[in-house]
């Protein structure tokens, strides 16, 4: 393990990926670890009310980065078919579930979009406590706020998402 004996020894090669972060667990009373950081892909999957019939893509990919307890995620989704599913438009597949406790955490991400069959001003993605799956929702014209669903994809729509947020790591 690294050792710090002033902010100028340290040097990237000085923390490896088999190095832990002690984090306080208030629940259980006492010090757990977690790795110092990690890295890795993730399958995004597009569902729209829970169901992925028909969906097929011209490109899948997630990947994360994970310091501690929080993660970062970015995924691309390019639809060649929309497919048949109906209802509110959800990314599924997140590496770690959001963290669990109210009020004690954050979110933060940004989306691109393009080729979608109703346009808005923005689309944002909202990560839910205790889940791991992003709800996506589009802004419009009227200033009001409303959940995605299938009626706003066509089949060729592209998403890419950039999401952090607190993971619920034990």
């Amino acid at each position: 393990m690294a050792t710090i004996s002033g902010l100028t020894t340290l040097v990237t090669s000085d923390i490896g990926a088999g190095d832990y972060l002690p984090i306080y667990d208030a629940a259980a009373g006492t010090d757990k670890k977690t790795p110092m950081f990690e890295t890795g892909s993730w399958t995004p999957a597009l569902k729209f009310g829970g169901a992925t019939t028909g969906i097929t893509y011209g490109g899948q990919v997630g990947t994360y980065t994970r310091t501690g307890r929080i993660v970062i995620v970015a995924a691309t989704i390019i639809l060649s078919s929309k497919g048949s599913a109906t209802g509110a438009a959800t990314i599924t597949g997140l590496p770690y579930a959001a963290q669990s406790t109210a009020g004690t955490h954050f979110y933060i991400g940004s989306c691109y979009w393009s080729s979608m069959a109703a346009n808005g001003y923005s689309v944002m993605a909202l990560l839910a406590d205790n889940t791991s799956a992003i709800s996506l929702y589009l802004s419009t014209a009227s200033a009001n706020t409303a959940a995605m669903t299938d009626a706003n994809f066509g089949n060729s729509s592209q998403l890419f998402v950039t999401l952090m947020y607190e993971a619920a790591i034990t």
